[in-house]
């Protein structure tokens, strides 16, 4: 058998050594992805608050339920009376596109709101709240859509609109306002 120089067998050694040391940092670096140790998303969730407003923490699960909390920062006490979450904003630009057009309060939109209904919550300036509400896309069919569904792990992104009234104003001054825009992964 034919021996082969030793700056070849240098070079073989060099190769393989490294190859293996590549291939198991590769394969720890995929498991410990998979496994989730941090976190289990590449994709971090977000949330870009409207001023006067601010958001702490928002999930949604794959049937279209949206649970929020976030804080308010106006200046004064203000009620909130409705809400509203769509994947698109209406042509106008001042509401949502699907679902709860108008950010209408439980009595006059109950599909919108989890359990059916939801009461109306006092906020006073720096102080958090939370709501869970139906997100709507155009899934579903018809002019107002449906419900959003989507898979584990999909990446959505929804509004959220207010329909609120601030104390000092006469009780007949309703603000509807696009208070949150948010990317979360679904769960």
């Amino acid at each position: 058998m034919e021996r082969l120089p030793k700056k070849s067998q240098v070079a073989v050694d060099f190769l393989v050594s490294y190859g293996i040391a590549i291939l198991i940092v590769t394969v720890s670096i995929y498991v410990v992805l998979r496994l989730g140790v941090f976190g289990g998303t590449l994709t971090p969730s977000s949330c870009n608050p409207a001023p006067g407003f601010g958001c702490t923490d928002v999930a949604l699960s794959q049937n279209g339920l949206m649970i929020m909390v976030f804080s308010q920062a106006t200046g004064g006490a203000i009620t909130i009376n409705g809400a509203a979450c769509s994947t698109a904003i209406n042509t106008t630009g001042n509401g949502p596109l699907y679902g709860n057009t108008k950010v209408q309060a439980s009595s006059q939109f109950s599909s919108g709101y989890s359990g059916g209904s939801f009461s109306p919550i006092t906020m006073y300036s720096g102080t958090s709240a939370s709501i869970q509400i139906v997100c709507f896309s155009s899934s579903g069919g018809g002019i107002g859509g449906g419900v959003q569904t989507s898979t584990i792990g999909s990446t959505q992104t929804d509004y959220v609109w207010l329909n609120y009234t601030t104390t000092g104003l006469p009780s007949g001054v309703y603000t509807v306002q696009r208070a949150f825009q948010f990317t979360t992964k679904a769960s």
